[in-house]
């Protein structure tokens, strides 16, 4: 495990990586070798890295049971990110553990686990997450709404819900991701705060041509 304590060089992250299958669409080797790969071509230090089959257990455990197992090899670049249900019960252990592994954040998706953002349970999961000094990692969508498979009915994170979140718990740091626009940009309308949209830079515009947006340094 790396100390968390340490002082870090300047590096760039990647903090919205995934592994695993996806139940609507086949991806090409969603592996951690193949995300090791791509990341030295791009030039990306480390990411942060979900389980993407988590997203669709109401039980998460065993998803980040293999999260981890699947990262141990790589953990020098890769840290954990595990998710959390706070609709399920023993929810908490799942933060402690991501905590005592050194993982930078958890995810959450209330629209897959049936919570509301502005409900019991967030409210527990954001003051568990500041307790543990962690950031809440929260995702607007997986896909374009034009893309989706039938089957796909969870709805997208709205900007209430992502504002009651904050306004709950203001010593908890909540990154959103997967904001769709047609230019990356980064929005920090409060200290705790941090949305990420996603898109081309200026003459690169083009559906079809995934490129790094940012990184952020730590």
């Amino acid at each position: 495990m790396e100390d968390r304590g340490a002082a870090l060089p300047l590096e760039p992250v990647d903090h919205n990586a995934l592994v695993g299958p996806y139940p609507f669409r086949a991806l090409p080797d969603p592996t951690p070798e193949r995300l090791v790969a791509e990341l030295a071509r791009a030039g990306i230090a480390r990411a942060w890295v979900g389980h993407v089959p988590s997203i669709f257990y109401r039980d998460v455990a065993a998803g980040n049971d293999e999260l981890l197992r699947l990262l141990a090899p790589h953990r020098g670049r890769l840290l954990p990110v595990p998710a959390v249900n706070p609709a399920y019960p023993g929810w908490e252990r799942e933060v402690e553990r991501a905590r005592r592994e050194g993982a930078p954040a958890v995810r959450t998706y209330p629209a897959h686990y049936g919570f509301g953002c502005a409900g019991p349970e967030m409210r527990a999961l954001a003051a568990a997450c500041a307790g543990a000094g962690l950031t809440l990692l929260l995702t607007i969508r997986l896909e374009d709404g034009r893309q989706r498979h039938p089957l796909d009915v969870a709805r997208e994170l709205l900007g209430a819900d992502v504002r009651a979140t904050v306004r709950a718990h203001p010593d908890t740091h909540v990154l959103v991701l997967c904001g769709h626009s047609h230019g990356a940009g980064v929005f920090r309308p409060v200290p705790n705060l941090e949305v990420r949209t996603g898109g081309w830079p200026a003459g690169a515009e083009e559906y079809g041509n995934p490129i790094v947006q940012a990184t952020i340094e730590v």
